[in-house]
């Protein structure tokens, strides 16, 4: 090794360091040394053990690698490939591109045909990856997440993503079980300033999920899907607070007999008004609820809410006697949850509920379960008194078997057939046989979305019995509400 530097540790008093030394073959070789001074008045001698440590070396660098992949798929894992987007950020340094991928249906696969196989599939997409961009850094960074870095200019991103795409768009065959993951890509460039990995990572998310519906060709991020990921990751933050401050409330919006416009209930709307980013819609923090396991809660909260208005509205309003009925929408997971029939026991006590003026409107994934066990999860249900709506008829897997075969009430048609009703035959056809086989089963029907005169007398002629729409009533807040029906 080099005399200086070795006599320079000496000199400061350093009696075990590392250092490389060389074979006699010229080649580096790490060792350990340790140091003594002997000093005999005359002369200073230097004693030395020396230690080859190459062999630990070697596998220290072999465990820090491991620390760094992800043990299914050998791609940097979730930690490595963020503190390396994070110091690119932090550092400021040469422009970098990232193509982000999320394998929509692998979670559903895992589900279906196991983790065995759920696992042979990532390694099949990560060997895929590394055959396309053999000399960058890949990482996995969630269980349907993956990311590439490079300095490339991002056409040659854009050309292999689509190109992967591309293969992936196709079911493919693996074990004799063919299945499609829903590969979806997009584009980031560092030239739109993120701050950090986390706000990349969820603009990636949001553009590959919502900016295109194509699997075929990499959605390119723009400003506008920016704004619209940070306001996202804004809400998930802030849902919590707004379940526990009160801050999702609910508007109501009237149904009338379609044969007299009477006034007969009303369908609560869940609603968030944040306090920056102002009125949010339901068909983004719902599903974000759901996300966070949150959906149960919101959904208690609307059920008690909805309750008292109509118990309110019930004693306050012009016609006491009549029964109106309030109509909640309940989600799939609320639906299964073990609380359910309790929340519904306590709010129908504690307002005073009759028999059938609670209705519990249920989506048409909630059908897709085990019949036996939804069959007995509606019988408890309607025991404590609560009707059950089949909402938005026909655009999701029922059909009319479902009206046979479930324990049903009211069925609601979907506002897109409604929309149709004046220029599609088809349409009218659908619509007019819904109504006809609801009513032959003793169910009660409800046209939702009517929005003209020509739409209210057709379905009149045809029998339909409730309406509800912006023809009669928008959504209204409780305050609104009251008003629009005066109080004795």
């Amino acid at each position: 090794c080099g005399i200086e530097p070795l006599y320079q540790s000496i000199n400061q008093a350093q009696c075990h360091f590392e250092t490389i030394l060389k074979r006699y073959d010229g080649t580096d070789i790490a060792c350990s040394v340790e140091a003594a001074l002997l000093d005999d008045d005359e002369n200073t001698s230097v004693l030395l053990s020396i230690k080859d440590i190459s062999e630990q070396k070697r596998q220290a660098e072999i465990i820090e690698t491991l620390k760094q992949r992800d043990p299914v798929s050998g791609l940097l894992n979730r930690q490595t490939f963020i503190q390396r987007i994070n110091q690119r950020i932090q550092q400021q340094g040469p422009p970098f591109n990232v193509l982000y991928l999320y394998a929509s249906r692998l979670k559903e696969i895992d589900e279906v045909y196991g983790h065995d196989y759920y696992d042979r599939l990532v390694q099949h997409l990560a060997t895929t990856l590394k055959q396309f961009f053999p000399e960058l850094e890949i990482g996995r960074i969630s269980e349907q997440e993956f990311m590439i870095c490079a300095e490339e200019p991002i056409q040659y991103l854009e050309t292999e993503g689509g190109r992967i795409l591309m293969e992936y768009r196709q079911k493919i065959t693996l074990e004799d079980i063919e299945c499609e993951i829903g590969l979806k890509g997009a584009l980031l460039s560092s030239a739109m300033d993120f701050e950090s990995f986390e706000n990349l990572s969820h603009t990636g998310f949001y553009a590959a999920t919502h900016g295109s519906s194509a699997y075929s060709s990499v959605v390119k991020v723009k400003p506008e899907h920016f704004t619209r990921a940070q306001e996202l990751l804004v809400l998930n933050r802030d849902i919590i607070s707004a379940l526990k401050n009160g801050e999702i409330t609910v508007h109501y919006q009237p149904i009338v007999k379609a044969s007299t416009e009477q006034l007969i209930g009303f369908e609560a709307l869940a609603r968030w008004r944040h306090p920056t980013l102002g009125m949010i819609s339901p068909a983004v923090f719902i599903p974000l609820a759901e996300q966070r396991k949150l959906v149960v809660e919101l959904g208690e909260q609307i059920i008690d809410k909805a309750c008292q208005f109509i118990q309110h509205f019930q004693r306050m309003g012009q016609t006491p006697s009549s029964r109106l009925t309030i109509h909640v929408n309940i989600s799939s997971p609320h639906f299964h949850h073990n609380s359910l029939v309790e929340t519904l026991q306590k709010a129908i006590e504690a307002y005073q509920l009759l028999p059938g003026q609670l209705v519990l409107e249920l989506t048409e994934s909630i059908l897709l379960g085990a019949e036996d066990d939804i069959i007995h999860r509606m019988k408890t249900i309607k025991a404590l008194g609560v009707q059950l709506a089949l909402d938005d008829f026909g655009t999701g897997y029922s059909s009319f078997s479902s009206l046979c075969n479930f324990p049903l009430d009211i069925v609601k048609l979907d506002k897109s057939y409604i929309d149709g009703l004046e220029t599609n035959s088809k349409a009218q056809s659908i619509i007019r046989n819904i109504i006809h086989m609801a009513q032959e089963l003793g169910m009660t029907t409800v046209a939702e979305g009517i929005e003209s005169v020509s739409q209210l007398r057709t379905l009149t002629a045809w029998n339909i019995d409730e309406i509800q729409g912006y023809y009669f009533y928008k959504p209204m807040s409780k305050e609104q509400a009251f008003k629009q029906f005066p109080l004795n």
